[in-house]
């Protein structure tokens, strides 16, 4: 059996370390005592989608309107192009998340069936669009 063709579009990572000395001649700070300093860092714009490469394209026109209201809770986010589980509360603070079928393929592959979500995930079909909440802009 051949794995399957799956791709992780991964933002606001770093695929390299980043030496403090480096970063600091950059201008930059650490962003706690105890991790690396991170050009950019904003947490709310961390995340992982793994998705079949079919898939690719409609993620990648709605992955900017998802990080936007990320950044800004009083726009709402839309259902994703895709069926997708998300992993976490919601979709303005998760920071992970697999397409079904991407899951499926890929448990398929490696454990020889779908194997189940785990409890803190979101299920494709319980995945709902989130409203924005006025007043409370990141930007107000």
């Amino acid at each position: 059996m051949r794995a399957p063709s799956i791709t992780r579009i991964a933002g606001n990572h770093f695929a390299f370390d980043v030496s403090r000395a480096l970063v600091s001649r950059l201008g930059f700070r650490p962003t706690s005592p105890w991790s690396p300093p991170r050009p950019h860092a904003t947490p709310e714009l961390d995340f992982e989608w793994t998705a079949l490469d079919d898939e690719l394209e409609p993620l990648a026109r709605w992955l900017p309107s998802w990080m936007q209201a990320k950044l800004d809770p009083t726009l709402g986010i839309a259902l994703p192009p895709v069926p997708s589980h998300v992993f976490g509360r919601n979709m303005h603070t998760s920071v992970y998340a697999w397409t079904k079928a991407a899951w499926e393929a890929w448990t398929t592959y490696d454990v020889g069936k779908i194997e189940p979500l785990p409890s803190y995930a979101i299920p494709a079909d319980k995945l709902v669009a989130e409203p924005g909440e006025p007043g409370l802009g990141r930007y107000c």
